[in-house]
């Protein structure tokens, strides 16, 4: 059996704005092997969240979804609406930005994550899904866990409330796992304890994990390989070390430069200009109207990703025309 997790071959989305179809996602061809995490690094508006909805088909019903998405070798795109649910949360789990939403406000958080566990696991008793909740509240470190189970979602502090989410969406033991922003909303110290207990979990149950961000601290913690996107095209791919140490595209390069240095009190080299819309897209690069590099073939035709290394790829006609 192949240790390929999941793997998108040109998967497209797109929306439909008034009596057009418009591209927010374009060709996208990603893998994720078994216990490995792929981090989606971009700025809001890319495409990386409409992506990981694309794979759980939980986007809106006018969303044109096209190219192939398969997770352990089955079709997703062509599953229907049943299968698709017995999937959710079982083989595969999403753990959403905002914990406060992710939760029901009108139920105690265990009786949540016992509800979770007994929807999929037709055969557990109330009592033995109660006690599997706990131990997972064990898992991801809520401290007594039992009094925690009898509180309601206001009741928790973000980072608690985080780690219920977190919990919930193990439940079941999945093979992968989607995590779309998980630490956004929350402080530095409480962020690192919950991304590291991601790399925990990982090392313990070999989940591959899929994480969406915007912050390149966050990929460079827990990354094993990185996709850059913008303009809901794949930028640069590569393992984490490759992309963050040796950016061949213009644009990842320009994201690490505007990062603030250590004991620089300089101002932030800032990108230029403004991340396009998706019906604001340029016709050819979507960095080419911010690139201080872009040429005429930058602004009429979309670059395709070509070979760095075995292992390295960039999206940009700068880097094509030099291996010409």
């Amino acid at each position: 059996m192949s240790d390929t997790i999941v793997k998108t071959t040109d998967l497209s989305v797109a929306f439909k704005v008034k009596k057009d179809l418009v591209p927010a996602v374009r060709q996208v061809s990603l893998s994720l092997e078994k216990g490995r995490t792929l981090v989606i690094l971009g700025e809001s508006g890319s495409g990386k969240s409409t992506y990981m909805k694309a794979l759980l088909r939980i986007l809106p019903h006018d969303a044109a979804i096209d190219g192939a998405a398969e997770f352990m070798g089955e079709d997703l795109l062509l599953k229907n609406e049943k299968e698709m649910r017995e999937l959710r949360g079982d083989r595969i789990s999403m753990i959403y930005q905002d914990s406060l939403s992710a939760l029901d406000p009108m139920y105690k958080v265990g009786d949540q994550v016992i509800e979770t566990i007994r929807a999929h696991r037709k055969s557990v008793s109330r009592a033995e899904a109660r006690e599997q909740a706990e131990q997972l509240f064990v898992k991801v470190g809520i401290p007594s866990p039992r009094e925690r189970m009898r509180t309601y979602p206001h009741e928790l502090s973000g980072g608690m409330r985080q780690r219920a989410v977190i919990a919930m969406s193990l439940c079941c033991s999945p093979y992968l796992l989607l995590a779309d922003e998980p630490t956004t909303a929350l402080d530095v110290t409480i962020q690192k304890q919950i991304l590291n207990l991601f790399l925990e979990l990982q090392e313990k149950d070999g989940m591959s994990i899929m994480m969406v961000t915007h912050d390149i601290g966050v990929a460079a913690q827990v990354a094993d390989e990185i996709a850059i996107m913008y303009g809901g095209i794949i930028m640069e791919y590569g393992s984490t070390r490759e992309v963050l140490e040796e950016p061949a595209n213009p644009y990842t390069r320009a994201l690490i430069a505007a990062l603030p240095k250590s004991g620089d009190r300089g101002r932030l080299v800032a990108i230029d200009g403004q991340p396009p819309t998706i019906v604001s897209m340029p016709s050819g690069c979507p960095f080419s109207d911010r690139c201080a590099y872009a040429t005429q073939i930058c602004k009429s035709s979309i670059p395709h990703l070509t070979p760095v290394t075995q292992t390295h790829q960039t999206a940009c006609h700068l880097y094509e025309r030099k291996e010409e």
